[in-house]
């Protein structure tokens, strides 16, 4: 069973459709039942990442989600859900994150060398920048084009841990993570198409670490 993870933040429905194409069970649910019984957990994400933090920490849901990673069942987050895999944020002051991934949350206002004026939030489609053959990757190109719509970007403290760049005033960011059984992407999947279903179905065919 999918378990996509409800915190009060998110596109629920959006992301459970998407994974409606394949066939697999999937629950949106907090429930300390459907973490057990779950093969596989996604941390959808809109919103600010303090915001959503505060909403894991009172539905008491961290250590139920370290738990889940030190499982060894695969995790995915995705946007916003990628973000609070790391240790903090620098988004509307500071919030510290799951510490899944070592790295911190900052604004792209950082990637913009020749201090001109930016637009804010980094918005359109985009081909990924890869060199990996990892089993998330299975299929996809250079011709696969992902939905991205964000104002922060991941920055990650061990170069291995990053599966994927994407570009912003011509500078690059992650815009895929992982480490064993836990990945991040930046962009949002179930937006994206043909492209996105096929890592969807990436990640269902995951098994444990």
């Amino acid at each position: 069973m999918i378990l996509i993870l409800d915190y009060g933040v998110g596109n629920l429905l959006s992301i459970k459709r998407a994974f409606k194409f394949f066939d697999v069970e999937i629950k949106i649910s907090s429930s300390m039942e459907d973490f057990n019984n779950s093969s596989h957990l996604v941390l959808p994400g809109v919103g600010s990442f303090g915001f959503a933090m505060e909403n894991i920490e009172k539905k008491n849901l961290k250590e139920k989600i370290n738990n889940y990673a030190n499982s060894g069942r695969p995790i995915l987050g995705t946007c916003l859900g990628m973000q609070l895999l790391l240790n903090s944020s620098e988004e509307f002051g500071n919030f510290k994150g799951l510490g899944l991934i070592k790295g911190k949350v900052r604004t792209l206002k950082n990637l913009n060398n020749n201090q001109n004026p930016i637009k804010l939030p980094n918005i359109g489609w985009q081909k990924l920048k890869f060199d990996n053959n990892n089993q998330l990757l299975l299929d996809i190109d250079s011709k696969d084009e992902f939905y991205h719509v964000h104002s922060y970007y991941c920055e990650i403290e061990n170069n291995s841990e990053i599966l994927s760049f994407g570009k912003f005033e011509n500078n690059f960011f992650p815009n895929i993570i992982w480490k064993k059984n836990i990945f991040g992407v930046q962009f949002h999947p179930e937006k994206s198409g043909q492209s996105g279903l096929k890592l969807i179905n990436n990640f269902i065919n995951l098994k444990f670490w």
